[in-house]
């Protein structure tokens, strides 16, 4: 990204070049210090133990995989670190003391080279082991004295979990789940099949609280109290309604932004509509990049590790996109473009529609591999109601709920869930609603987004160049071939099975037996494409496959590796080789210390019958033969 966008700066004034090199030296540097610093003050380095052990604690957080199971995360007392452990609970609540017996292990690292790595974020969320209970989840009580931080975090999440019990008792359980988690950010009773169905539809993104909902409680609040004054008070008429009204609208923001637990595309929204609520109490026009540029600073000088995240790539993608675009139509008159009255509101929610899908389509394809064809349509049919109904009696609901009067606000809010619930299923029951996509190394997405920055902030020759980057880069996409094999870290091997070129599209594959690494085999089919499996021809000792000529040995026994390494030009192995056996071998060797050591390989097998790939883990060489990880979370 640095060297494409330093590629442009001669397609600009020589003034403005020198101006910007300085800016992207300091950036640079200021990046990397920030990074250094956000490391060392991450991760755990309390001694824990992996192995069967006592768990005490309060429950800070509570979430699902996504296989439905309940996750919570358990905080000593005493202590910076978090425990993530699976529990068979469902009773349990957010700030509650409870004790178990659980068996913990260190996170486990991704599945398939390229993948999510679960490890990043809980490096970054300083959670030493994770694990499943394996004695009954019993309420506990303080073991020491919690720091005044800790008492505050458990307490507000003590408050979000008992706001988050009382939105889901007045409402049906599916429309329940997906309240509490607009409005607290409490996403762990959404079933996995509401979530995926919202995901196919292209309607996911209402799940994470960003900037529609923090401009709609801000915003909403803003204009609310502006119209009552301007109504109720006299003053109001020689007086300066902005004042209280943007006031209101930012404490609103900031109760938001804590109750629903201020997730990076929240915090991104809550400073941008800080900025539009401040500027407004001055006088002036905050709606530009420079608000943007902003929020993206602040949150990247405080976790710089977000900016690999697809929320925070998507939230920055469509928030610029329909700024740019809206400073584009003001530039020219855009206004005039759209009708009046509730023609404009419903063509403005098509066009932003339409921009922000835009924007994030190639993020979210890159990082979910999959595309929804049909998200602009349900976006059309569900945010009308989502903007106007869903969020507005959601906001009243939280402001009655002091007095007890929320149903009938938790009720219409119900009613808009299930007309989206159905919109969304509407949508899914189309032909070809979902597409899949192959995966793409990070490099591709890198260049996508460089070329992507340069025609939002350029002009003309600037965001043509920026322009023919962003094609260039989905063309590579196209084009770039699935790898020929994938060797799980438990050692079972999957073989790409084509009838021409070695870059034909990737339609049946054959696998070695064996049901051990079912998850990285479902990973690594999602990533680059469903197919049908043949069995390939097996013996007692093992599995051989045939691919563009070169034979590839799956082996279960040592002892047949002479025999082996006479005709094969890959042999994958769960045992151990020692190294000078391996050696004097003709083919090369992925024997059971590579896998242990490097996890998963994704190989790509070349003319001259030696392969190139990627492993799960890397590693750096120090003193000698030793070798330790490049990366503190793997």
């Amino acid at each position: 990204m640095l060297a494409i966008a330093v590629s442009a700066l001669p397609l600009l004034r020589p003034s403005l070049a020198s101006w910007l090199t300085a800016m992207i030296a300091v950036g640079y540097l200021t990046a990397l210090l920030a990074a250094q610093s956000r490391v060392g003050s991450a991760g755990c380095n309390e001694d824990w133990q992996a192995g069967p052990q006592e768990v005490s604690g309060w429950i800070e957080m509570i979430d699902r995989s996504s296989s439905g199971r309940t996750r919570i995360y358990v905080r000593p007392d005493e202590s910076v670190c978090r425990l993530r452990i699976v529990v068979r609970a469902d009773a349990v609540r957010p700030g509650d003391y409870v004790q178990l017996r659980a068996q913990l292990f260190t996170p486990a690292r991704a599945a398939v080279p390229g993948a999510y790595d679960s490890r990043l974020p809980l490096f970054f969320r300083r959670v030493a082991l994770s694990g499943y209970a394996i004695s009954r989840l019993e309420q506990g009580s303080p073991t020491g004295t919690a720091p005044e931080t800790a008492a505050l975090a458990r307490s507000l999440a003590r408050f979000r979990g008992q706001l988050s019990e009382r939105i889901r008792n007045h409402l049906p359980e599916r429309n329940g789940a997906i309240a509490a988690a607009l409005l607290t950010g409490d996403r762990s009773h959404i079933e996995p099949e509401d979530a995926e169905l919202l995901r196919r539809s292209g309607l996911g993104h209402i799940l994470a609280i960003s900037g529609l909902h923090m401009g709609l409680v801000a915003g909403g609040v803003f204009f609310a109290i502006r119209l009552l004054s301007a109504m109720l008070f006299p003053w109001s008429r020689r007086g300066n309604t902005i004042a209280p009204a943007a006031i209101s609208g930012l404490l609103a923001g900031v109760l938001y932004l804590i109750v629903s637990g201020g997730a990076i595309p929240t915090q991104r929204a809550f400073i941008m509509t800080a900025a539009l609520l401040l500027a407004a109490l001055a006088g002036r026009r905050a709606f530009s990049m420079h608000t943007l540029a902003l929020a993206l600073i602040a949150v990247l000088i405080f976790q710089p590790e977000s900016a690999v995240s697809p929320g925070f790539q998507m939230s920055f993608a469509a928030a610029g996109a329909l700024i740019a675009m809206a400073e584009y139509l003001r530039e020219r008159g855009g206004h005039a473009w759209f009708p009046r009255g509730p023609v404009s509101i419903a063509s403005g929610l098509v066009v932003t529609s339409l921009i922000a899908g835009t924007a994030t389509s190639a993020i979210a394809a890159f990082h979910f591999h999959r595309l929804a064809q049909y998200g602009l349509a349900a976006n059309i049919l569900a945010m009308p109601v989502f903007t106007f109904m869903v969020m507005p009696m959601g906001v009243l609901a939280l402001i009655f709920m002091p007095f007890g009067l929320e149903a009938l606000a938790l009720a219409i809010m119900s009613a808009g869930l299930d007309f989206i619930f159905w919109s969304a299923a509407w949508v899914t029951s189309w032909p070809g609603s979902l597409t899949p996509i192959p995966s793409a190394p990070g490099w591709v997405l890198a260049i996508f987004i460089s070329g992507y920055l340069l025609v939002l902030l350029g002009r003309k020759a600037v965001r043509l160049y920026g322009l023919a980057i962003v094609l260039g880069s989905m063309g590579l996409w196209a084009c770039l071939p699935g790898p020929d094999v994938f060797i799980s870290e438990t050692g079972r091997m999957i073989v790409a099975q084509r009838s021409s070129g070695a870059s034909a599209t990737h339609t049946r594959w054959s696998a070695s037996p064996g049901r051990r690494g079912a998850f990285a085999e479902r990973v690594f089919l999602e990533r680059y494409g469903q197919g049908e499996f043949s069995q390939p021809h097996c013996d007692p000792s093992g599995c051989g496959f045939e691919l563009d000529g070169q034979i590839l040995i799956w082996s279960r026994l040592a002892e047949t590796l002479d025999e082996d390494c006479r005709r094969a030009s890959l042999i994958v192995t769960p045992q151990t080789i020692e190294p000078w056996i391996a050696r004097a071998c003709d083919a090369e060797i992925i024997d059971g210390h590579a896998l242990a050591a490097f996890g998963g390989h994704l190989l790509w097998l070349a003319e001259a019958n030696r392969a190139r790939g990627r492993t799960i883990a890397r590693m750096v060489r120090v003193e000698d033969s030793a070798r330790v990880p490049d990366r503190p979370w793997q």
